[in-house]
C-alpha cells in the first residue's frame, strides 16, 4: 500500500505517495511519478464486482520505471499517484521514478503486497521511454468477450459456456455470435463475474443444444455462405425470426433462399441488412405456414 510522507514542513506540508520496490534483490522506497502521457487508470470505486475479486489470484508481474532525470531535462511535468505535482525534486530525499505503463499492472498500485518487483529501464529520452510503452501496449492484449466466455465456463464449470466457446472455436466466430446460435446473449459483466468470483449460477433462459446450434449454423452457411453466417447481425436477425415462428419453420425457410435473395441482401445498405434479411426470411416462413394450412 502507498505511504503518504510529508516532504515539507508542518507549516507548508508537501505529501507524496511512496511505495517500496525491489530491483535486482535490492529493496528501496521510491515515489512513482506519472506524466500527462501516462495511461488513465481504471476507476474501481463504483465497480461492485471489484470488491468480490480475490486479489491473491493476480499473476506475478514486473513494474517498469525510468529515471526522472530525462523527463525533468525535457521539461515534462511530473505528478505523483494522487495527482500532486512533483517540484523541487532536490528537496525530496526519496528517488522519484517515472512509471512506464504496462497493461498487466497499471491498475495494481495499492493492491499488491510490497515490495513491488521492479526493473529500471534505461532510456536516453522521453521519446524512447514512451516508444517502449507504445510498443508493449501495441503487442499487449486484453480479454475479449470470446475469452470471457471461455474463462467464465472453465472457472465456474458452466458446461453451457464451455460448449459456446468450443462452438466459437470450431466455426471461427466471436463470442457474441456464438451465443446467438445458442439463443443466448450474456453480457460481459456476467461472464466476468463467473470467471472472477466463480459465480456458479447458470445462465437464465431457454437455450439451444450444441447440436441445434450447429444445425442452425450449417443452415445459415447453406443459405448465405460462411462469411455471412459468422456475422452477429445475421444470427440476430435469424433469432428474431425464430421468436416469431419456430426453429423448424425457419430452418425450412432457409432452404428456400436462392441466389436472387442472396443478391438482394448483399446489395442492401449496411444498416438495412438486418431488416432486409428478416423480411426475406419471414416472407419465406409465412409462405410455408400458409402452404400447410
Amino acid at each position: 500500500m502507498f505511504k503518504m510522507i510529508n516532504f515539507g514542513s508542518e507549516e507548508t506540508p508537501k505529501f507524496h505517495a511512496v511505495v517500496t520496490i525491489t530491483v535486482n534483490g535490492e529493496t528501496r522506497e521510491v515515489i512513482p511519478a506519472f506524466t500527462d502521457y501516462s495511461f488513465k487508470r481504471k476507476n474501481f470505486e463504483k465497480d461492485k464486482l471489484f470488491k468480490s475479486v480475490d486479489k491473491t489470484k493476480i499473476l506475478p508481474t514486473l513494474f517498469c520505471f525510468a529515471e526522472s532525470r530525462i523527463f525533468i531535462d525535457e521539461g515534462i511535468l511530473l505528478h505523483d499517484y494522487t495527482g500532486r505535482e512533483l517540484v523541487n525534486l532536490q528537496d525530496i530525499q526519496i528517488p522519484v521514478m517515472v512509471y512506464l505503463d504496462k497493461a498487466d499492472n497499471m491498475n495494481l498500485f495499492g493492491l499488491l503486497n510490497e515490495p513491488l518487483p521492479s526493473v529500471i529501464i534505461p532510456c536516453e529520452s522521453v521519446a524512447e521511454a514512451y516508444q517502449k510503452v507504445a510498443t508493449t501496449a501495441y503487442l499487449s492484449q486484453g480479454a475479449s468477450k470470446d475469452d470471457w466466455v471461455g474463462l467464465g465456463g472453465i472457472v465456474s464449470k458452466d458446461e453451457l459456456l464451455i460448449q459456446i466457446r468450443q462452438f466459437g472455436n470450431k466455426y471461427e466466430i466471436g463470442g457474441t455470435t456464438a451465443q446467438g446460435y445458442f439463443g443466448l446473449s450474456a453480457n460481459t459483466s456476467l461472464l466476468q463475474s463467473k470467471a472472477l468470483v466463480m459465480e456458479s449460477s447458470t445462465l437464465l433462459g431457454e437455450h439451444r443444444t450444441f447440436e441445434q446450434a450447429e444445425n442452425l449454423f450449417k443452415a445459415m452457411v447453406q443459405a448465405f455462405g460462411v462469411r455471412a453466417a459468422q456475422q452477429t447481425r445475421y444470427v440476430k436477425a435469424i433469432n428474431t425470426c425464430i421468436s416469431q415462428f419456430n426453429m423448424a419453420t425457419i430452418m425450412e425457410a432457409l432452404k428456400n433462399i436462392g441466389a436472387t435473395e442472396k443478391l438482394q441482401i448483399e446489395k442492401s445498405k449496411c444498416d438495412d441488412k438486418i431488416a432486409c434479411l428478416q423480411s426475406l426470411i419471414i416472407e419465406q416462413a409465412t409462405l410455408l405456414k400458409h402452404s400447410k394450412e
